[in-house]
């Protein structure tokens, strides 16, 4: 397969590992964390604009489809999620705000990158924490099939470039550890 079509293929599957995500938030099945799903529409949206500006390609598919499909889901949170004003919900919100007033002192596609990985380490946090109490309250399917988006993006990249593989291979770990702790929690549970 191409790098293109690897590129293509991970924007298409993030799209679709959202979907069951947001038709299960609607259904009250999943419980979205508002905090965290608008930090990650966010940092998409910034990491789609810096992505851009370090010049790439394939891998450049995989955050449109982030994009819309992470704006969808957080949409859907505002009328079905849970959190939003809780002290690690305004904690998470002014670390972001924080990593993007760096983002913007800086003035460098590559520190953004950096500072981005931090910000999404932030924003996971209500979702992780909620996912160990609840795991039923996620869509694991959603991070499984994010987890092999992401990967694929990394491996779409088709050279070793630290500011375009930091992302996804970050978001790859991250995605892969949330399946894992919900599915390990899921069967202590039981």
């Amino acid at each position: 397969m191409s790098l293109v079509n690897l590129g293509l293929v991970s924007g298409v599957l993030i799209v679709i590992a959202d979907i069951p995500y947001a038709l299960n938030a609607w259904k009250r099945k999943t419980h979205p964390h508002r905090t965290t799903w608008f930090i990650i529409f966010l940092i998409n949206s910034i990491n789609l604009a810096n992505q851009g500006a370090s010049g790439a390609k394939n891998s450049l598919l995989f955050f449109v489809g982030a994009v819309i499909i992470t704006f969808i889901v957080f949409l859907v949170s505002l009328f079905r999620g849970v959190g939003g004003l809780a002290k690690l919900d305004i904690f998470v919100l002014v670390a972001a705000a924080a990593g993007l007033f760096l983002w913007w002192l800086l003035d460098s596609p590559l520190a953004s990158i950096v500072i981005d990985v931090f910000i999404s380490a932030f924003a996971i946090l209500p979702t992780f924490i909620k996912a160990y109490h609840r795991p039923k309250s996620e869509t694991k399917i959603t991070w499984l099939i994010g987890a092999i988006s992401t990967a694929l993006a990394a491996i779409s990249v088709g050279k070793l470039d630290f500011a375009l593989l930091v992302i996804p291979l970050y978001a790859t770990i991250q995605q892969a550890s949330l399946f894992t702790l919900i599915e390990v929690r899921e069967r202590q549970l039981s």
